[in-house]
């Protein structure tokens, strides 16, 4: 942008073009981020609480049940008691193990060695994928507005898009795209492409025929970042009472199956 306002002469709203394109930018990140720490907290908060209940309740039943032997253990108690007693021999080593693979996982994604891979198997995740979809739409359609605005042409968008678009199925896309132009077709007709929503071409088709391509594009660009933040919020709405009945159902199962445990127990003695 920079470079285009200084041949141009347009410094000035270029400079204001980026610091549109850039607050934009910014919100559609935090959507994406806020979106994301209603569930982790309750995944770790169920997981923890199934932890401390397996580590330190589970076993203090143990010796009860196990000293009456020849009470039949219901299923859901004798699940929690394995489970217990398996965590207890190889708890240390899973953890071992699970942090080694999260790291080297982590590494050979930062190095971009299983990008590719982890990036098409997190685009195909319901809720998600959508939601990354909707999200770089957003981001293209803002983008690409500002630089053709700025003077850039269309491949040069496109590449632009194809080295900074996060999700390498997006990007891919995006590549394909500018490979298209270069041979000669339009950007409708590049676009025709699985991961590229319908709507997308078809507003490309008007915009390269009524000539206001740039306004075209920036109508994407909102019309995605409304489709983005309403998702969002109907994901969240929706994961809030499924995390918290699971919840609920985990603590449920296993103080009731110890509670027809230990009614057992009572009543043998």
């Amino acid at each position: 942008l920079l470079a285009t306002g200084e041949r141009s002469g347009e410094l000035v709203t270029a400079l204001e073009r980026g610091a549109d394109h850039l607050e934009q930018d910014a919100r559609i990140r935090l959507q994406l981020f806020n979106s994301l720490v209603y569930p982790t907290v309750i995944v770790a908060i169920a997981l923890a609480i199934f932890a401390g209940l397996t580590i330190f309740v589970v076993p203090k039943f143990a010796d009860a049940l196990q000293k009456a032997g020849h009470v039949e253990i219901p299923f859901g108690a004798q699940l929690m008691l394995d489970l217990s007693q398996w965590i207890d021999r190889f708890g240390i080593h899973a953890l071992t193990v699970t942090a080694v693979v999260l790291v080297v996982v982590f590494a050979g994604y930062r190095l971009g060695l299983i990008k590719n891979f982890v990036d098409r198997l997190v685009f195909k995740i319901p809720f998600v994928g959508t939601n990354i979809l909707n999200a770089s739409m957003a981001h293209m359609g803002w983008t690409m507005s500002v630089l053709l605005q700025s003077g850039q042409s269309l491949l040069e968008s496109l590449e632009f898009l194809a080295r900074n678009t996060g999700n390498r199925v997006i990007s891919d896309s995006f590549r394909k795209a500018r490979d298209e132009i270069l041979e000669g077709n339009n950007l409708a007709h590049s676009l025709d492409q699985p991961e590229i929503p319908l709507l997308v071409r078809n507003m490309c088709v008007v915009g390269e025929r009524s000539g206001q391509l740039e306004s075209a594009v920036r109508g994407l660009g909102e019309h995605f970042q409304r489709e983005s933040s309403r998702r969002l919020k109907t994901t969240i709405a929706v994961m809030e009472p499924v995390m918290t009945l699971s919840v609920a159902g985990l603590v449920a199962f296993i103080y009731i199956s110890f509670f027809k445990a230990l009614m057992l127990v009572n009543t043998a003695i």
